[in-house]
């Protein structure tokens, strides 16, 4: 990620910052003592403490990270965080997301790990491509995964690249 202009929405305390240590950073979260943990960490990067939903940000970025963001946002706050990340990337720029899955009804334990999460928007991976179609944005890449927890599988999760749709 060297010199690229990378936005990190919902960095929290800066936990994926070691990542673009050689890119022109700005990390956005709501949370001021994750954004005071970040500054603390990271002093030579930006950080930018508001609601993503709600602030301007920059624009001709190469990547916008959204990491475990957007289970927390119901589908038209989700919608306008995507919207706004698919208007602010370069041409050829990425939009990386990840994100949990709902799990399958006979899973109990990934079940008891989402209603113990202060996400509340859960959905399908149909769900999530919809919400990335509507807002402008088509995969490129999908790999799933599972968050481990204590040594066990956790969450289902995907990681996603997402480019600006053409036409």
């Amino acid at each position: 990620f060297s010199g690229l202009k990378v936005l990190d929405l919902g960095c929290g305390p800066g936990n994926c910052t070691h990542l673009f240590h050689e890119s022109i950073y700005t990390g956005i979260d709501i949370n001021k003592g994750y954004i005071n943990i970040a500054r603390e960490r990271y002093p030579a990067l930006d950080f930018i403490i508001g609601d993503v939903t709600r602030i301007n940000w920059d624009s001709g970025f190469d990547v916008i990270l959204i990491n475990s963001l957007l289970h927390h946002l119901p589908d038209q706050d989700a919608a306008i965080v995507l919207e706004k990340a698919a208007s602010a990337l370069t041409s050829d720029g990425i939009v990386i997301t990840q994100e949990p899955i709902v799990p399958a009804k006979e899973e109990w334990y990934h079940r008891l790990m989402t209603r113990l999460d202060r996400g509340d928007y859960f959905r399908t991976i149909n769900h999530w491509k919809r919400l990335f179609t509507q807002a402008g944005l088509s995969v490129k890449s999908i790999e799933f995964y599972h968050l481990r927890i204590l040594g066990f599988r956790g969450y289902h999760m995907f990681s996603m690249s997402l480019s600006q749709s053409s036409g």
